[in-house]
């Protein structure tokens, strides 16, 4: 018999035990990432042609007490090497650990090789020869304190590499671990009952299941185990092993009548699972489907197993969808699924969102991502009940963002009706730890996160506003689908204009009779300015009959405005191709598409050096920064707006009207240059900020700057 030693990933102790004890291991005993136990030479190829879940196995040599140089030699000479290394072969040693003498793995290895080379020597064999790139053998020490292991490896590569997938995708889900999801749920027990993974991805769970449950061992066709070049190693003992093996899998797949699904809402996904599946040979076993989490069936009325890795970030703010996602995950496993229910996510500040509380946790490592799989037992609810959503831990300052949030909402909900606008915003940083503007959109909510100051502590910050995540869909009555995260941080040149998604979520909102198409996903800005509501349609009020230009107009929201009240002709004036497309998107879904109505692609500055038309009205909102590669220059409102005035006092007729604004906090207007120029300014501050900014005033910056005769 002998010791041996086989390593896993973390958490992977228990299900590996499992898996030993079917191949005849004895002397079974789990250790932090590996399970120690005896077997003879069968049970070693059992092992390695059948394990699912272990990742190496080792020789375990000899275990002693290191606490020097000297000692470690002494524990590798004490070893008989010619029985255990190919004779005139090349071999590595791998040295792991360290203890207050030995802090070199260099050093510690130095000291094996000393003790095999002595202990070689005096038996009368030639000097060894060591290769570090191709080693017909590896010798690996570990040291933990003053306990040193020597084992041998019998692997070569991973056992986790089946073969099967050769494009995973994002980061991966490991096959072993994958594996050890299934041994922990409990279905190889109770194979004709549902088997599901709604969000499968590779479809590494789906085939490892059907291969366990059809008796398919995972490695039975590998012949370059490192065994097979060592002196342990008996061909035809493995011959015979390894063809049973085979025999019995291809009977397991001929026999198999369960099916499993496996359900993805990405095509790419799914098309890569199936061949994953055909290439596993496994392919019939496994019903693949496109779906979308919301369409998905789950399982019948009888009781099933779902495993599942659903997709996480490193940190919140990266994928709203994530967030949105686990929560309709949470859902949907209360109202549709009866059953098992194990999920493993590393995303422990997502876990909340699934407003389910598990009745098991284990902490498991996939690759070096830390990660916890949940249990979750799901009742069948009794007929016409309602599934009970259990309530997330939310901190006692969450309270406090619910109750401001819900005093809001009562407030600003009305006023909106009055306006009347379905787009506006309900909450603005009212509470300083809750640092977040929430803006309605119809049935749609967008947060929005201000970056926090450096000195913030990063976890309460991603803690509050997970909060906020989960409180406002029931507040807000919508549905947590809808709900979309960006994080707003100080922009600079384009930035503000660049695509952040694709999820090309968009909508159709209104402010009093205008209607216009925000897009929710896809960029910082929605493509609605909403804290100047009031400036379109109170600056509209004169368009009548006017000609009315508006630079920087931005997705044309300021001409809709114009031109439903009346404008004799429009243009608007833009460097994106893309917004003038969405600002002529936003006319046509008003019925004011006309020839009277121009866009015009090109840098303002440029336009208004040589623009030959005369305008009564001009909006001009430009941005406190920008560096566009189409524009000659950079813009900075502050310094460069006497400029732009003056440029725009070119084309203006006489008695016209200018309505200047922008956004940039510290913004000083220069009166006495615009007044040399023969302006009127009026102050229109006060007179356009809606009530939905008025918690936070210093944003908006408006001023009617109206030319004498």
């Amino acid at each position: 018999m002998h010791k041996l030693f086989a390593t896993c990933s973390l958490g992977l102790e228990y299900p590996l035990s499992i898996e030993l004890g079917h191949f005849g291991a004895s002397d079974i005993v789990q250790r932090q990432g590996g399970v120690s136990f005896t077997g003879d030479l069968e049970c070693i190829y059992r092992v390695l042609l059948g394990t699912r879940t272990a990742s190496r196995l080792f020789l375990n040599l000899a275990d002693g007490i290191a606490k020097s140089g000297e000692d470690i030699s002494m524990l590798a000479y004490q070893q008989d090497w010619s029985m255990l290394l190919p004779t005139n072969k090349p071999f590595t040693i791998e040295f792991v650990g360290s203890n207050r003498e030995i802090r070199s793995t260099g050093y510690g290895a130095q000291c094996v090789k000393d003790g095999i080379f002595k202990q070689l020597s005096e038996e009368g064999f030639a000097r060894p020869i060591i290769d570090n790139k191709n080693p017909s053998a590896v010798v690996r020490a570990r040291l933990g304190g003053n306990k040193l292991s020597l084992l041998l490896d019998l692997t070569g590569d991973s056992l986790h590499q089946r073969g099967y997938r050769t494009e995973a995708g994002e980061a991966p889900l490991r096959e072993t671990v994958a594996a050890g999801l299934v041994l922990r749920s409990g279905w190889l027990d109770d194979i004709e009952a549902p088997f599901i993974d709604p969000m499968c991805g590779a479809g590494t769970i789906l085939i490892e299941a059907a291969a366990m449950a059809a008796g398919v061992a995972p490695n039975a066709d590998r012949d370059d185990f490192a065994i097979h070049k060592l002196p342990l190693h008996k061909p035809t003992l493995w011959q015979e092993i390894q063809s049973e093996v085979a025999v019995k899998g291809r009977r397991g797949l001929n026999k198999a009548s369960f099916k499993l699904i496996g359900n993805d809402a990405h095509p790419e996904a799914i098309k890569r699972a199936k061949a994953n599946a055909e290439r596993a040979g496994v392919a019939h076993l496994i019903d693949f489907k496109q779906l979308a989490l919301g369409d998905n069936p789950m399982t019948n009325s009888e009781a099933g197993y779902l495993v599942c890795n659903p997709p996480y970030g490193e940190r919140l703010g990266d994928d709203a969808e994530v967030v949105s996602l686990y929560y309709n995950f949470g859902a949907q496993l209360r109202r549709k699924f009866v059953g098992k229910a194990f999920l493993l996510t590393s995303a422990d500040d997502y876990v909340p969102a699934f407003k389910l509380r598990s009745d098991k946790s284990w902490q498991v490592m996939n690759g070096k991502l830390e990660c916890q799989l949940l249990s979750f037992q799901l009742n069948a609810l009794p007929e016409g009940a309602e599934p009970r959503a259990e309530q997330p831990g939310i901190t006692p300052s969450g309270q406090e963002f619910a109750n401001r949030l819900s005093k809001n909402l009562s407030r600003i909900d009305k006023w909106a009706k009055r306006v009347p606008t379905d787009a506006y915003r309900v909450y603005d940083a009212d509470l300083p730890e809750y640092n977040v503007a929430i803006d309605r959109y119809l049935d749609c909510v967008v947060i929005q996160e201000y970056a926090p100051p450096k000195n913030i502590d990063m976890e309460k910050a991603r803690r509050r506003l997970l909060d906020v995540v989960l409180l406002t869909p029931d507040l807000m009555k919508v549905s947590a689908s809808n709900v979309f995260l960006k994080t707003r941080q100080s922009q600079s040149g384009s930035a503000q204009y660049q695509r952040v998604s694709s999820r090309k979520a968009w909508q159709v909102v209104h402010e009093y009779d205008c209607a216009f198409k925000v897009n929710l996903s896809d960029y910082l800005d929605t493509g609605l300015f909403l804290d100047h509501r009031i400036t379109r349609h109170e600056f509209a009020k004169l368009a009548k009959d006017k000609r009315f230009l508006n630079l920087f107009c931005y997705t044309g929201s300021a001409t809709v405005h114009a031109a439903r009240a009346g404008a004799a002709a429009t243009v608007s004036v833009d460097m994106s191709r893309t917004y003038l497309d969405w600002a002529r998107e936003n006319l046509a879904i008003n019925h004011l598409i006309a020839p009277q109505h121009q866009f015009e692609q090109s840098d303002c500055f440029k336009y208004l050096q040589n623009c030959r038309q005369r305008f009564d009205l001009v909006f001009c909102d430009p941005p406190t920064f920008s560096n566009s590669k189409r524009m000659k220059n950079t813009l900075d409102v502050q310094r460069d707006h006497v400029q732009l005035i003056r440029l725009i006092d070119q084309v203006l007729e006489p008695g016209g009207t200018i309505m200047f604004s922008n956004n940039y906090r510290r913004f000083k207007l220069d009166h006495q240059a615009i007044e040399q120029m023969g302006y009127r300014i009026v102050d229109w501050n006060k007179k356009t900020l809606p009530e939905d900014f008025k918690r936070n005033p210093n944003i908006h910056h408006c001023w009617l700057l109206e030319k004498q005769d």
